[in-house]
């Protein structure tokens, strides 16, 4: 079976589950459900070995994602995946979401992603949240200067000029090195 075959056929039976079964914020089960049938459904002789992106969120301040797990134990709970990338989305602000992702750019192995939202939520503000382009792409421009991150975006409230500042702000800056698989465990 070709690549292009094997692929189309993963879409179409990802497409066909139950929704909640690939929600990777839902929580804990259900994530791990959801790399359990990916795996399954790439034939050992086209599955590439870093077909999926593992993002997560951090819910508040106790530095916690929806499953209950430290940024360094989401990281060891998804590792064995493989995954071309893992990384952070949504739920927080960029400024908020610093030590995090600094946490996850220290243990893992793979390209490190960060979606942060524009701020935290305020329904007040005249778009619900209150970070301007500028002030995010400061913040993820900080990231990728410390070293932290392989590929970076924005999540909720961030809107077409969001992007364009952080894709500016970045744009002269090297990718995270991604440290070989005993570098980063002697980090851990």
């Amino acid at each position: 079976m070709s690549a292009t075959r094997a692929i189309s056929s993963m879409y179409g039976r990802i497409s066909a589950a139950p929704r909640a079964q690939f929600n990777p914020t839902a929580s804990g089960r259900t994530w791990r459900t959801a790399f359990q049938n990916a795996s399954g459904v790439w034939p050992d002789s086209v599955r590439p070995d870093a077909s999926v992106m593992v993002p997560d969120t951090i819910t508040d301040a106790s530095g916690r994602t929806l499953s209950g797990q430290t940024p360094e134990a989401f990281w060891n709970a998804v590792r064995h995946v493989r995954p071309l990338a893992v990384g952070l989305n949504c739920a927080l602000g960029a400024a908020l979401m610093r030590p995090y992702i600094e946490e996850i750019a220290r243990v893992a192995d793979t390209f490190v992603s960060c979606y942060p939202n524009a701020g935290l939520p305020n329904p007040m503000s005249d778009t619900g949240y209150d970070e301007t382009p500028a002030q995010t792409s400061r913040l993820i421009q900080d990231f990728a200067q410390s070293g932290f991150v392989n590929i970076v975006g924005g999540c909720c409230g961030t809107t077409p000029a969001h992007i364009r500042a952080i894709a500016e702000a970045v744009k002269s800056l090297p990718p995270r090195q991604v440290p070989t698989e005993e570098t980063a465990e002697a980090a851990a």
